[in-house]
């Protein structure tokens, strides 16, 4: 099957706002303290992060209804995961988590 001009992943709105949530993740964590819990939680958040946008690209690659759907729920799921590990840092900001006594 041969792919249309501009028919990419890369146009999707919901594949750049899943791909700017990464980066703003990873910026996020380079400011986060380097103890134990801290480094546990930041690797956890880059990787649901990470799998959103991938997620769609894969779905979208399919060229399957179906599988968009799925990979776009897996993609869902990875963000909820995003949001439950940002809970678990009590969503504070990297300078509020620098300032807590150890």
């Amino acid at each position: 099957m041969q792919q249309k001009t501009g028919y990419s992943y890369r146009n999707l709105d919901v594949w750049q706002d899943a791909q700017a949530l990464a980066a703003a993740v990873i910026r996020m964590i380079k400011e986060m303290p380097r103890d134990v819990p801290s480094v546990a939680i930041a690797k956890q958040l880059v990787r649901a992060a990470g799998s959103a946008p991938a997620n769609i690209a894969e779905g979208h690659g399919r060229f399957s209804k179906g599988a968009f759907r799925n990979h776009l729920l897996i993609a869902r799921g990875s963000l909820c995961e995003v949001g439950s590990c940002w809970i678990c840092s009590d969503g504070a900001t990297p300078s509020q988590l620098r300032e807590r006594p150890s």
